[in-house]
Formats: C-alpha cells, structure tokens, sequence
C-alpha cells in the first residue's frame, strides 16, 4: 500500500533520531555528513551494507520546509528496496522499536475478517494475561501466581498498544516496544519488553511440543514434574479458544528490525484442537494446591440451552453463564439448574441481572463447566 498526503503530514512527527536506529538496526551504514554553509543544517548519508551506490539521505532538523516529503521518499525507498508496504515500514517508524504480536484465529467463522462477539470478547484480556504472566515469571519464576501484580509489569503493559485488526483470518496485533540499552563497554542488551515477548513465544512452543511428543515420550508428565506450565499462562490461553471447535490459533511476531533476538527464539507458533483438547487436564494436573476447588462466583445469565422434560411437562437444564473471574475476566460457563433455579435464570436472563452462584469449577474446552452448584440467587447490581 502507497502513502498519501495524509501520511506525509504525519511523517513530521517522525524524529531523525528514531530513523537512524531503525536504518542503523537493519543493515545501513552512515557515512559523510552534508553541512550546509549557510543554514548549518545537516544531512546525514546512509548506505546499505558496502554498497556506496545506493544511499538515503537524512535530514537532521525537523524544521526544514520539505522534511515531511522527505521522510516519504526514505519511506518510498526503503520500501522498494526490502520488497515490503510503504504503509507498514511508515507505521513502525512512527512508533518507538517495537515487538509486534499477532494473534491469528483461523476456522469457518473469521474468513470474512470479522470475529463472532464472544470471542471477540475474550480475546483481548486474556491475551493480555498471557503477557502479564511471562512477565510475573521473569521476576519470580514461578508455577502459579495468586495475584497478578507488579510495578514494573504494569508499566510495560501500560507502554503496549492494540495494532489494527487484519482480514485473511481474524487477526489482532499487539505493539510491544522495547528500548534496548548499553552496557558501559557500548555493548546492546535485551530489556523486559523484549525478554517478555520471548518468554512468551518460548512457553506456547514448549507447551504444544510437549502435547505433541507426548503419546511417544510421555512429555507432559515430565514438563510437569519439571515445573515447566505456568497456571495462569495455561488458563488464558484456554480462555482464547473459540466456540468454534475447529478452530487453529496462530501467535506469531515481528521482531523489532533494529533489534532483532540476539539467540534462537520461535518466531511463530500454532495451537490446534488436539492442543486444546490436551490443555483441561494439564490445567487440573498443575492447579494450586490452595487455590479453593469450591468458589462463590458472580456474573450474568449469558444463555438459555434447557430442554423441556416431556415427562414432568417443564424446563430444565444447561444455562451459561459469564462469570467474573478473580483477575476480572470473563469465563463462560456451564451448569446444570434445576427445575426451580432455571426458570429463575429465564428470568434473570430476561431482566439481565447480576447474580451469584457456589460450585466447582471445571476446566474443560472452549467453555467450564459449574459441578456440585448451589446457592444460585439474584444480587442487587
């Protein structure tokens, strides 16, 4: 895609200081500086690699008439030269260096582009606790976390930014900066931003190695003895499953071109059926010990599946519902009311009221399931 006039008045808003990292960070050598006698403004010189013939030139004061169309042409010319959209190259440079994630989820339902509100939904925060958790665990490694919360964490998902959506399958994207720093001998480093996005990426690769070797060398028992599945992490990413059941998530990212992973970390990874089917019992397997199987929970009557009883002439059975989790997110799920507590929950429904229930929680695909329930009643909003 070509920029426009439009992009050419936001180039103004890119600094000659975040040009050279990315031009510095991705292959470009800078060369002689152009002065200008009279204005003493200057021109930085950049080639590719050893080839002198090809350059782009880099304004250095943004106050120069024509600095805008001249950060386009760079745009235009790198584009060219690296075979990729003006309009992706012009997007990175207007944001600090960052990581980018996508999370692609592919089945009959998001071909359009569009994605079914539910899952909608549950997307976004639970691929936000996907990145806390990988956050928690550098600070403190650590097989659960009973509360998810940290200065510095919180400060790096605070600096994170939501990406436009892309068609094709749906796809959401997650803008991670990162701000490599220097060792007192010039050398770069790696910061949190950055370590978090590969803790990441390396966790759902061990995960569904694991699922996948498994039936040969028993790997989930040994990840699990080993202490390698984070709960927290593992119940988001089962939180992410569309109610489509045949459904592919993709989690892929772009590292930073000026910075890229200095030691081999899997750039994409894709969860299927068979992982999810796997993900329930790995959850159960490593839940906490003092994490309560018997919870109060709040939440709404999110849908009606009763059937009638052709022998007692009533309405009873499954309703779901969207209940609030410890970390406020949504968890749908099932439960099995009584003659009594589902007309109750018609009514509920009806009216849209908040309501409590006891029971246990079970983790299975796609949606939990409530077992032993009780106590189901109306609370005041």
């Amino acid at each position: 895609m070509k920029l426009n006039n439009k992009s050419e008045e936001l180039a103004r808003e890119i600094t000659p200081t975040r040009i050279r990292k990315y031009l510095l960070g991705t292959g470009w050598k800078e060369d002689t500086v152009w002065k200008a006698d009279a204005k003493k403004d200057t021109i930085n010189i950049f080639y590719y690699k050893d080839n002198h013939q090809d350059q782009i030139l880099l304004p250095e004061d943004t106050d120069f008439l024509d600095y805008a169309r001249r950060i386009k042409e760079l745009i235009e010319h790198l584009a060219s030269l690296q075979n990729r959209d003006e309009v992706s190259i012009f997007n990175e440079l207007l944001l600090p260096a960052s990581d980018v994630i996508r999370v692609s989820i592919d089945n009959k339902d998001t071909k359009s582009g569009t994605l079914p509100f539910n899952d909608g939904i549950n997307l976004l925060p639970n691929v936000k606790q996907m990145l806390y958790a990988s956050a928690m665990s550098l600070i403190k490694p650590n097989t659960y976390f009973k509360v998810l919360k940290n200065k510095d964490v919180e400060k790096f998902i605070d600096s994170c930014r939501w990406g436009q959506t892309e068609r094709g399958s749906f796809v959401a994207s997650v803008i991670c900066p990162i701000d490599p720093q220097l060792t007192l001998t010039g050398e770069r480093v790696n910061n949190f931003g950055r370590e978090t996005t590969a803790n990441m990426m390396n966790s759902l690769s061990n995960l569904t190695d694991s699922i996948d070797r498994h039936a040969k060398e028993g790997t989930i028992d040994k990840s699990i003895k080993e202490e390698k599945f984070n709960y927290n992490f593992c119940s988001a990413l089962i939180e992410l499953q569309p109610e489509e059941k045949d459904s592919n998530i993709s989690i892929s990212v772009n590292w930073a071109p000026e910075d890229k992973p200095k030691v081999l970390v899997p750039s994409q990874v894709t969860v299927r059926k068979e992982h999810y089917e796997q993900l329930p019992k790995i959850i159960e397997k490593i839940r906490p010990r003092d994490k309560p199987l018997y919870e109060e929970f709040v939440g709404r009557v999110s849908a009606l599946v009763g059937q009638e009883d052709k022998n007692e002439k009533l309405i009873k059975g499954d309703i779901i519902l969207a209940l609030i989790g410890r970390d406020d997110r949504i968890i749908r799920t099932r439960v099995f009311l009584n003659r009594k507590d589902y007309e109750l929950a018609c009514i509920l429904h009806k009216d849209n009221k908040k309501i409590s229930i006891k029971g246990k929680l079970v983790w299975a695909a796609r949606v939990r399931r409530l077992e032993d329930y009780n106590d189901f009643k109306v609370i005041s909003s």
